[in-house]
């Protein structure tokens, strides 16, 4: 397969051939031309994602990929994957570009992409990274004042807030805030440095950064989720949370790798309400 591929005048990109392989010719006046390809045989279309799909009539599953294609991206494994690439075809990391001495194109890095890997700020880093390692013991769990908790928001109505009027209504309301991540990452800023630890921070709503603050006195109603927690509950103490947007000013501030200078964490010790305790210099 590869040689008909190489006679074809295609090339494999350099993750080869496998279940999901893409073949390419080189840019040509700025302009590449790609095709992905599906192995069926290799797995390419695993149950936990496309369920029953490779089981369809081969003009069936030509329309669902090419449906998934054209509303989404083209596919190339699992949901998972097929977000990153979606993330990444919003903010290419590279592009096409011109050798005024030659004339031929080459690839080169796109306008605010990273160049060289940098460390993150300690509470944005997993729990696997060698930056926490470092910090904590083997088994140690972090809590919310030591690690930030981004995920997407998951959440449900208490059933004991509903109204004997509300459970009487035979439909309930469904809000899918997946799609929420493509226009966030769409001006997204990304950093460039290496982490910076500053102390009392001045607080800038549209830095993006980790910023540690109290935010556990603030009510809301009680038939709406809790826009500082992933499950809408309300927050128990000091946690981390991630700018730009902030609802309200921090006590303590970490700039993420999200922004041109990032930081880690001090001590938790040495946060104290109402005294920053980390923030990026302007």
């Amino acid at each position: 397969m590869v040689r008909q591929i190489t006679a074809a005048k295609w090339q494999l990109t350099r993750r080869g051939l496998g279940p999901w392989a893409r073949v390419y010719r080189p840019a040509h006046d700025g302009r590449r031309q790609c095709v992905q390809l599906a192995v069926l045989p290799w797995g390419a279309l695993d149950t936990r994602t496309w369920g029953s799909a490779r089981q369809r009539p081969a003009p069936e599953l030509a329309q669902i990929l090419g449906d998934y294609a054209t509303r989404v991206i083209t596919p190339r494994g699992s949901a998972a994957v097929c977000g990153l690439e979606l993330m990444t075809a919003l903010r290419p990391p590279t592009r096409p570009v011109k050798d005024p001495a030659t004339g031929t194109w080459a690839s080169g890095p796109g306008p605010g992409s990273l160049t060289a890997a940098v460390d993150p700020a300690p509470p944005e880093a997993p729990d696997e990274h060698p930056v926490v390692a470092a910090r904590y013991p083997r088994g140690h769990q972090r809590t919310p004042a030591e690690v930030l908790d981004e995920e997407a928001c998951e959440w449900i109505r208490d059933p004991e807030l509903l109204t004997d009027a509300e459970c009487a209504r035979p439909f309930a309301v469904g809000i899918d805030v997946n799609m929420a991540f493509a226009a966030a990452a769409n001006r997204l800023t990304v950093g460039l440095g290496a982490p910076v630890h500053v102390t009392a921070p001045a607080f800038d709503k549209a830095l993006p950064g980790s910023w540690l603050v109290d935010l556990s006195h603030i009510d809301f109603d009680a038939r709406l989720p809790n826009p500082f927690t992933p499950n809408g509950t309300r927050p128990e103490g000091p946690a981390w949370y991630a700018t730009p947007p902030s609802p309200t000013p921090p006590s303590s501030a970490t700039p993420s790798r999200r922004s041109r200078p990032t930081c880690g964490p001090r001590p938790a010790r040495t946060w104290t309400p109402g005294t920053p305790a980390c923030a990026t210099p302007t």
